[in-house]
């Protein structure tokens, strides 16, 4: 059985590979449009779905939890949709390079956060039946 760090790891592993060609010193406009066509087409949809099921934990969780969650997946979706609004500027190259970046790490920070709430859910809060 894959666990939810696993498939974060692996998810993240596919967002930098998505983005790397988007993020080197050649890389052309079109390159950044495919990497903006990843994000609306599979991250965005993904991010959504398992930002919906860490809603569903934060019954489960201490407020200080909930707040930090919440945060970090605002953060991911401001930048995912920055992201997408540098990507057809060629003189914005570096920013979006500099921009993918900051996303994968948010995404690592949010991703690890949800970790941590699966984790730690209040016990007593769950009802088995």
């Amino acid at each position: 059985m894959t666990t939810l760090p696993v498939m974060h790891t692996l998810w993240l592993h596919e967002v930098r590979e998505a983005f790397r060609p988007a993020c080197t010193p050649d890389a052309s406009v079109w390159d950044r449009a495919r990497a903006v066509t990843y994000l609306r087409e599979r991250f965005t949809p993904r991010f959504q779905v398992e930002r919906e099921a860490a809603t569903s934990l934060t019954a489960l969780l201490r407020p200080a939890g909930v707040g930090e969650l919440r945060a970090a997946g605002d953060q991911v979706e401001r930048l995912g949709e920055r992201l997408a609004r540098l990507a057809t500027f060629h003189q914005k190259a570096a920013e979006f390079s500099a921009t993918a970046e900051e996303l994968v790490s948010a995404l690592d920070e949010w991703c690890s956060a949800v970790d941590f709430a699966a984790d730690h859910a209040h016990e007593a809060g769950l009802q088995l039946a």
